[in-house]
């Protein structure tokens, strides 16, 4: 096989786990994270993940590459789902002072919990907040700052400002370098 052909075979499954991520992500920038076109990007990046897996038989790079390809995917997709929803609050997010009304806890497995939080908030407001376990919860009664994005009532944060999320695009840009250096070098060197 020539040296173009494998190159080009080499960088096809990172070209198109990028491209779905940046599309995902650009789709839920958006508001759109319940479409079509966002489940087919997240169908792409599971493939991809098995993809990488499964290449590890065909390639003599063996499976040291194959992880770093695995955990570069991982942190390419969490990095941009992250970077999207510190940049959607960044740039169109809202502060609410907000009276905290309710309380619950959440099970999301036998180990982690999240606290729930209803809010009753002065003009326009979430309608809860969601927080991962940690020390004590939150006082019923207390009151609480919240940035949220009204587009999308789902993404919500406790405190004002927050981060623009570049630092974790810089991140994702990062895992997407070692993600092709990694296609390249398996097409090269094999």
């Amino acid at each position: 096989m020539s040296l173009p052909l494998r190159i080009l075979l080499g960088l096809a499954p990172q070209l198109a786990l990028i491209g779905a991520v940046v599309v995902g992500a650009v789709t839920a920038y958006h508001g759109r994270a319940d479409s079509g076109l966002f489940i087919g990007c997240v169908v792409v990046v599971l493939a991809a993940i098995l993809g990488f897996v499964f290449a590890q038989l065909e390639f003599s790079f063996g499976w040291p590459a194959g992880l770093l390809m695995i955990f570069a995917t991982l942190v390419l997709v969490f990095c941009t789902a992250f970077g999207v929803r510190e940049r959607v609050l960044h740039d169109r997010g809202r502060d609410a002072d907000c009276q905290i009304t309710s309380f619950t806890e959440e099970m999301l497995d036998v180990t982690s919990y999240n606290w729930v939080y209803g809010l009753s908030c002065h003009g326009d407001g979430p309608p809860a907040l969601t927080e991962a376990k940690s020390g004590e919860p939150r006082q019923v009664g207390s009151r609480v700052t919240v940035r949220y994005d009204p587009a999308q009532t789902s993404i919500v944060s406790a405190g004002s400002g927050g981060g623009d999320g570049q630092g974790l695009f810089v991140l994702a840009g990062l895992a997407a370098a070692v993600l092709l250096l990694a296609g390249l070098a398996a097409a090269v060197l094999d």
